[in-house]
Parts: structure tokens; C-alpha cells; sequence
């Protein structure tokens, strides 16, 4: 009935998804841009907004997809951390709440007033606390990215030369077809040798300079905790710029790199999966935690008190906001993708700037100035700082956007 056919649908579209990585790629940044190229009207800005989450959560979607297929080709997204069902599910439920709520809050702020603005905020800060809370205390999760489940690093998953999909030992079909093939028909052999107490001999040979062929990446690309090291490089040093072992093979390079790019992506997967294990959580870890999972409840509950004009609220939020960072970076321990996320912390420093009262006081005066000086002296381009203005007006009110951790 109906339901085997909607199930006959899914696997159609999986497959597609799986065999055409790039163009599905493409069509997700359509659906995110579409927003954007619509005529101007008042509610343009949540309109954009809807079309980008609608992208987004496309694109979380078919990286569930094409996870699903990495973990039938690999056993590294499952060999570090064992997942426990509640524990993924939260961190997803964070994930599509971070790609949702800009949109969900501009819809709510077009629909009722600034009481139910603040109210849709509160709930769902709190809904975020208690999520990421049962995380950190249940699950010793901690540094968590504001999506705890990033995007697929897709393009790793690729050929660099033509975009096509990479085999599981990370050679293009396309580009190496004849290395790619000898070297699947060599992991069968392999497989079947091993299962029955023999051995076969690795004798892949590149077709263009007939030498033997290196099927592992010229990196250790992870540690003995798991976590992507950093300074992995993609290509080649300058030393080895036309040479791969010696060998000055176009092709050899090419493969190499396509080897390298892949192995790389598999380590982020983990990320992305939700896989990669967590450092140990010590008091000062905690403690940084804690600082950071409450600043949103605590600004939020302070400007209904005292208004969003109190610089109050901006400094004590301020203050909380430094003193997890300064804890944080205190732990030697931090595995290298929450380290990441303790510098975008960092970053997101910035976004006092946007905050009030800063933005109305201090911020937007000095931009304005710099918008007349830009107006004055190139006319013909004005329109370009006035928008971004437009948008920056629009988006300094929505707490999801410049208060939200």
C-alpha cells in the first residue's frame, strides 16, 4: 500500500543521495539561498530565515544518509564511543533546535509581541539547559558545539580532481579507475585469504608510472583518544610538491591526496555522528560548564527585571561568559574538536557588539557614520551597507541571535 511505496521512495532517494553526493550538495545550497532572491517584503527577513533553516535541516537529513553508509563501509565511527540512544537523540534535538530558532523566533516576533517573544525565548532556553544539562551530568558530555552534531565534511567523502565519490580505501572510479578496481578485488582477496589462514600479496601497481601503489594516508590522522589531530596537512609539503615517496606521478600525487582528504573525513564523521568520545570532566571543566549553560537564563531572567536598556544584564553576562572561557582553558585534557568549540566561544565574544545596549549606544552610531563616509564617497554601491544595516537592525533584536550560546 501506501506505506511500501513511501518506503520504496526512501531507498530511491537514499540511494541518490549516496550516488550523488556533490549535486545533491548543490541543490541544498539552492534551498538555503532561494530566501534570499525573493522580492523585498516586510517580512523578507523571516521569510530568508525559514528558506535557510529549511536547507539546513535538508542537509542534516542526507548526512544522516550518507553516515548510515559510512558506518556499513567502516567500523571507525563505532569503535572509540558507544552512543547511548538518549544521549544521540538529545544532542540531535539540540542540533535542529541551533538550525530552527532564528526562524522560529522572527515568525514568533511577527505573530504576537515582545511578552510572547520573551516567552518563546525563556522556553527554550530552558528546553537547551535541561537538554544539554542531562548531557553534561548523565553523559560527561562537555564543550559541545552549539550544534553538538556538526555538518559532514562532505567534500572529503569526494575526488578532489572530479567530485566523485571515493571508494572505501579512498580512490576515485573515475579519475584511477584501473588502481581503484585492483584494489577492491585485492580487499576481497585479502578478506577471504585472512578468513581461511592465508595471505595475499599487496601488488597494486599505478598505470601511469607502474609503481607500486601506497593505500594508507602519508598522516596518523587521529590519537590514541580518537580526536582529528591538528596540522594535518591536505597537500603536499613544499618539498613534496611534485614528488609523492620520491615519485614525481601526476597521478600518484592526485591519489594520495584523495587517500589523505578521505581518511581525514572519516575522523570527522565521528564528530558528526556524535561518536567522538569526551575528555574527562574535572571540577574546573564542570565548573566552566555550568557558567556557560546558565549566562542565557541568567541574562534572559535579568532584562525582564530590569529592562533590555540595563547595561546590568550585558556586564554580568559578560563576566560569565570570560570566566567559563578562562576555566575552560585551563584543562590540559580538551580533546582537539573541543578545543575548536572553546574558540568559537572565543569568537562569539564579538557579538557584544550587537547586544544591547551597546548596539544602540555605542555600536550603530559609529556605523552609521562609516555608512554616510561610504555613501559619499561611492554612491553607486550604497545600497550595500544599507542592507547590511537593514539586517543587523533585525537581527540585534532576536535573542536567539545575538544572545544565544
Amino acid at each position: 500500500g501506501f506505506a511500501r511505496m513511501a518506503l520504496a521512495r526512501l531507498q530511491q532517494y537514499k540511494r541518490y543521495v549516496t550516488d550523488e553526493t556533490a549535486i545533491v550538495s548543490s541543490l541544498e545550497k539552492v534551498v538555503r539561498n532561494l530566501g534570499y532572491l525573493l522580492p523585498t517584503t516586510p517580512h523578507k527577513e523571516a521569510v530568508s530565515e525559514t528558506f535557510l533553516a529549511a536547507g539546513d535541516l535538508v542537509s542534516l537529513f542526507n548526512d544522516h544518509i550518507l553516515l548510515e553508509r559510512l558506518q556499513e563501509r567502516h567500523e571507525l565511527l563505532q569503535a572509540t564511543h558507544s552512543t547511548d540512544p538518549t544521549e544521540h537523540r538529545l544532542m540531535l534535538l539540540l542540533t535542529v533546535i541551533q538550525k530552527i530558532q532564528i526562524a522560529m523566533e522572527l515568525i514568533v516576533l511577527k505573530s504576537y509581541d515582545q511578552r510572547g517573544q520573551k516567552n518563546f525565548n525563556l522556553a527554550l532556553e530552558l528546553l537547551k539547559l535541561t537538554a544539554r544539562g542531562f548531557l553534561l551530568f548523565k553523559h560527561g558530555r562537555h564543550h559541545l558545539k552549539a550544534a553538538p552534531l556538526p555538518s559532514l565534511e562532505r567534500f572529503r567523502l569526494g575526488c578532489l580532481s572530479c567530485t566523485s565519490n571515493l571508494s572505501p580505501q579512498g580512490l576515485c572510479s573515475s579519475c584511477d579507475a584501473m588502481v581503484a578496481e585492483e584494489a577492491s578485488r585485492l580487499q576481497l582477496e585479502q578478506a577471504w585469504a585472512s578468513a581461511n589462514g592465508g595471505l595475499v600479496p599487496h601488488n597494486v601497481l599505478c598505470p601511469l608510472c607502474n609503481t607500486r601503489v601506497k593505500l594508507t594516508p602519508t598522516a596518523k590522522l587521529a590519537d590514541h583518544t580518537g580526536s582529528t589531530r591538528t596540522g594535518i596537512q591536505l597537500s603536499p609539503s613544499d618539498d613534496q610538491q611534485h614528488t609523492i615517496n620520491g615519485n614525481s606521478c601526476r597521478l600518484c600525487l592526485q591519489r594520495q591526496q584523495n587517500i589523505d582528504s578521505y581518511h581525514l573525513g572519516l575522523e570527522q564523521s565521528r564528530e558528526a555522528a556524535g561518536t567522538a568520545p569526551s575528555s574527562p570532566l574535572d571540577l574546573v571543566v564542570l565548573a566552566a560548564e555550568c557558567l556557560h549553560l546558565t549566562r542565557p537564563i541568567v541574562q534572559l531572567t535579568l532584562q525582564r527585571w530590569l529592562g533590555h536598556s540595563s547595561w546590568s544584564p550585558y556586564f554580568i553576562s559578560m563576566a560569565m561568559d570570560t570566566s567559563s572561557l578562562y576555566l575552560g582553558s585551563q584543562s590540559k585534557t580538551l580533546h582537539a574538536y573541543e578545543k575548536s568549540t572553546l574558540h568559537q566561544r572565543k569568537l562569539r565574544l564579538v557579538f557584544y557588539l550587537l547586544r544591547s545596549p551597546v548596539w544602540q549606544r555605542l555600536t550603530r552610531p559609529q556605523m552609521e557614520q562609516v555608512l554616510h563616509l561610504f555613501q559619499q564617497r561611492i554612491p553607486f554601491l550604497a545600497f550595500v551597507p544599507r542592507a547590511a544595516m537593514s539586517y543587523l537592525d533585525t537581527m540585534s533584536k532576536l535573542n536567539t541571535f545575538a544572545w544565544s550560546s
